[in-house]
């Protein structure tokens, strides 16, 4: 009678078809180099993001806080010219 199959693979059997990788010292620290750039390239990225949003936040809270109430009394005032026509014009003013 051949043996049952066990439910959990003995450690043999979990390698079956799964290669060794071996990195040199070189490669290690080639490979947390990369890992290091891409962490801090991300992270200033989500910063500059995030510096951006709060900037737009603060310029539409001005811009908010600038604008006038409605149904507010608006007065305008200016002077006004009467122009006069040139030497002998028959148009008096």
């Amino acid at each position: 009678m051949p043996a049952r199959p066990s439910a959990f693979p003995g450690p043999n059997r979990a390698r079956i078809g799964v290669d060794v990788v071996t990195l040199t010292p070189v490669e290690r620290r080639e490979r947390r180099r990369r890992r290091r750039q891409a962490e801090v390239t991300r992270w200033g990225l989500i910063t500059a993001i995030a510096l951006l949003v709060f900037g737009l936040g603060v310029a539409l809270g001005q811009a908010l806080h600038d604008n006038p109430k409605p149904g507010g009394t608006v007065t305008l005032e200016g002077t006004l010219t009467i122009p006069t026509g040139p030497p002998g014009s028959t148009v008096t003013p």
